[in-house]
């Protein structure tokens, strides 16, 4: 686009990463089986919903993206990348920071006493010998 003698374009694509999912299984689960199982689906029913987060994240960022470049198009090119600048120090971060304020609210819908019914009653004995395991002083 040429205004005034000036030649400017603006793209603009945001990537979200997460470097790793850590999910962290207690030593005393280990050796049991069926207990370690049902943990383990558990957690990674948690990965999922992150996994997922990162890709609706990333579709509400590049759209916001978009609209911020479109919205800069209105403006002189000098104050263009300004406007873009601004948004993505002041507002990107409290954007992104909502969005894993509701994330955490899903994950800990997962989290719930039904949930942990459910395991206990797939694995009585297990969870029985953890209890006494874990009542055991050190």
């Amino acid at each position: 686009m040429t205004q005034g003698g000036q030649c400017s374009h603006i793209q603009g694509t945001l990537n979200l990463v997460m470097s790793q999912h850590d999910v962290r299984i207690a030593n005393e689960i280990r050796s049991m089986p069926c207990l370690l199982k049902e943990v383990t689906e558990h957690e990674n029913q948690h990965v999922e919903l992150n996994k997922a987060m990162l890709v609706d994240m990333q579709n509400l960022m590049n759209a916001r993206v978009k609209t911020i470049i479109e919205a800069s198009l209105r403006l002189p090119a000098s104050r263009r990348a300004d406007l873009i600048e601004n948004w993505a120090q002041q507002n990107m971060e409290q954007e992104i920071k909502a969005y894993w304020s509701e994330q955490n609210k899903r994950q800990m819908a997962l989290d719930t006493p039904q949930e942990y019914a459910r395991v206990a009653k797939r694995c009585p004995a297990e969870i029985h010998q953890l209890s006494l395991r874990l009542k055991r002083p050190s």
